[in-house]
């Protein structure tokens, strides 16, 4: 199962972990998820952001504003975490709590 690495400061579910390395067919599963990943260069294309974006939108009941669909927002797992624990907080679906 893909999880994170033991990384401090970044705190995503397992599921997201589950649902970013789905969609990046040139990263190893044993690897685990590192929020520094270069996805693009792990195999996320157009096509593939596409449908990583429509997993997201499905699991957690959010819809990426257009200002949120650009390349540095899907650049890394971390950035993109970042994005969707801002819409979620934004919404009132987490708590946000101060680090």
């Amino acid at each position: 199962m893909a999880g994170i690495r033991d990384e401090p400061g970044t705190e995503w579910d397992e599921k997201f972990g589950e649902i970013v390395a789905r969609h990046l067919p040139l990263k190893s599963d044993e690897d685990g998820i590192d929020p520094s990943l270069d996805m693009r260069s792990s195999g996320l294309d157009s096509i593939e952001a596409i449908y990583l974006l429509l997993d997201l939108e499905e699991e957690y009941s959010l819809s990426f504003p257009e200002e949120l669909l650009s390349m540095e927002v899907f650049a890394t797992p971390s950035s993109l975490w970042e994005a969707v624990s801002s819409m979620r907080a934004a919404d009132g679906n987490i708590q946000v709590s101060e680090g």
